[in-house]
């Protein structure tokens, strides 16, 4: 689910992604995980396609041996330029998650970002919007105790249709 408001040249919204991550071959290391993610962001449009924002995100993931929750906060830049067909932009959206702590575990995250890169299609009027896009993430842990430093990544095809309430400003 997604929501998302405009206030003049302000935008604010807030997402929610949930679903499960296939693990590999060694599930002690590398287990599948249900992973619910709530992404809460504002962004200013800064220039014809081009917005600048702040976002702040809970990541609860829960395996065989756990439950882990990461509190994630950074800065984003969001370009969407036309590709030239009405209707049709693309989208490249990065964030750098200038904090990232994992909450009761005592881990250091450093560097964490997420990248993605998609196409949007708004036939006219512009009340339906079809998404979708290729996501991919990457947490980097600080060594910290007996444990080594360790890398996840993940990445993924997200695919979503936006209908749009009320009038169009």
């Amino acid at each position: 689910p997604q929501g998302t408001t405009k206030l003049a040249k302000l935008k604010i919204g807030a997402t929610g992604l949930f679903g499960k991550v296939a693990g590999d071959s060694s599930p002690s290391t590398n287990p599948d995980l249900n992973v619910r993610v709530s992404d809460v962001w504002a962004r200013l449009h800064a220039g014809p396609w081009i917005d600048v924002g702040l976002n702040a995100e809970a990541r609860r993931q829960e395996a065989d041996v756990g439950v882990t929750s990461w509190r994630l906060i950074g800065p984003t830049v969001r370009l969407t330029p036309g590709l030239g067909l009405g209707g049709l932009t693309g989208s490249v959206e990065m964030t750098y998650f200038v904090s990232a702590s994992v909450t009761g575990g005592g881990e250091s995250i450093s560097p964490a970002l997420r990248a993605t890169l998609g196409a949007t299609y708004a036939p006219p009027p512009g009340r339906i919007a079809l998404d979708v896009s290729y996501r991919f993430e990457r947490f980097d842990f600080a060594a910290s105790g007996g444990n080594p430093a360790r890398l996840e990544q993940f990445s993924g095809i997200l695919a979503g249709i936006r209908l749009r309430l009320g009038r169009r400003v």
